[in-house]
């Protein structure tokens, strides 16, 4: 007994158990219940004299097998496995943007400041050779980084779980704020190679409008599946509607108003008011199932406002009168948008 003793360890039993429950419709949430529920249950067992794996196989038996869990949980987190999934995939094609901006977009800009002294003509081809060690560091630290996930997936997963749960308030901001930038960041490069081959023609705006629906589909699809993962009351469009608060209204005008400011940047001048309409009549009639609706409206249009301000403080150029008839644009949908939901909403009757 005293040789199996030295050779169990409790915390990588319960990690590899906790490791199984992940990948079942257990939540977060229920996960660190349940994980809560086995500690006790093994600090019982063992005050009744058991030892350490003893208590351990005994409570794990009592909690019940991760497959007859997985079933009684599916009937209440029908959709979540799939959100689990979707959110592995969105961060994987995040973090390998970041990996491809850091390893590849990076170096190529630093080369050509080097190169060109205070020239950044990011247009210019690489040589062979610098480009073939960046494709050699870029293959070797994806290499690495896979070994290194596999040999520690256990560790990682139950880490990463952790981070989304507790820290979702602050990586989406992040993640909305630096996640634009990277994809700009790595855009424009890629856009300089067809720019000489596509002038006198409208390749140029085709091109920003697939960069813009495929890094923004990226980027808010990897911060909505996050949110649904750590919240229970944003599983769903419904119950996120019936919950949005004045901070969740503020961060839906921010986010929308830049989404509008990149048909600008991109040369997008024409879709820009179709979007306006789309975008703040869909939030105005979201924000009409929310509780608080009045606060709600004033907030995500103050996200508008405050984008409009920053950019005529910041830019003395920038056309005023263009950014006022945006913003009534902007509450003229905001305000259909909320009608039409209060329209077709059904009313009890009452007695």
């Amino acid at each position: 007994m005293e040789q199996i003793q030295s050779v169990f360890n409790l915390e990588n039993a319960i990690g590899n158990w906790q490791q199984a429950m992940l990948v079942t419709a257990l939540t977060p949430d229920d996960v660190e219940e349940l994980t809560q529920h086995l500690v006790d249950e093994i600090e019982r067992l063992q005050s009744s004299g058991l030892d350490q794996d003893e208590a351990w196989i005994i409570a794990k038996k009592r909690i019940g097998q991760p497959s007859d869990i997985d079933v009684e949980f599916s009937k209440v987190n029908s959709d979540f496995a799939t959100n689990r999934n979707m959110l592995m995939a969105f961060w994987g094609a995040t973090i390998f943007m970041v990996m491809q901006s850091l390893l590849f977009v990076l170096p190529t800009r630093l080369w050509h400041l080097v190169g060109h002294g205070s020239t950044l003509h990011i247009e210019y081809l690489l040589s062979y050779t610098q480009t073939n060690n960046l494709l050699n560091i870029f293959s070797v630290t994806i290499l690495i980084g896979g070994i290194v996930i596999i040999a520690r997936s256990n560790q990682i997963v139950i880490w990463f779980n952790r981070m989304l749960t507790k820290n979702s308030g602050i990586i989406n901001p992040i993640l909305l704020v630096a996640g634009s930038f990277i994809a700009f960041f790595n855009y424009i490069p890629f856009k300089n190679m067809f720019f000489n081959i596509s002038k006198g023609t409208n390749f140029n705006s085709t091109l920003n409008m697939l960069a813009i629906i495929f890094y923004g589909s990226l980027i808010f699809g990897t911060a909505w599946f996050t949110m649904r993962y750590c919240k229970k009351e944003l599983r769903n469009f419904k119950t996120f509607n019936e919950n949005i608060n004045w901070l969740t209204a503020l961060a839906i005008g921010l986010i929308i108003q830049m989404i509008i400011l990149s048909t600008k940047f991109f040369e997008l001048y024409g879709l820009k008011y179709i979007i306006i309409a789309l975008l703040f009549c869909t939030a105005g009639w979201m924000i009409g199932n929310s509780k608080r609706y009045v606060l709600n409206l004033f907030t995500v249009q103050l996200g508008a406002f405050y984008v409009y301000w920053v950019m005529l403080f910041m830019f003395a150029h920038w056309p005023w009168l263009s950014c006022a008839t945006d913003y009534f644009s902007i509450l003229f949908a905001l305000i259909i948008g909320f009608i039409i939901k209060k329209l077709t909403t059904p009313h009890p009757h009452t007695s």
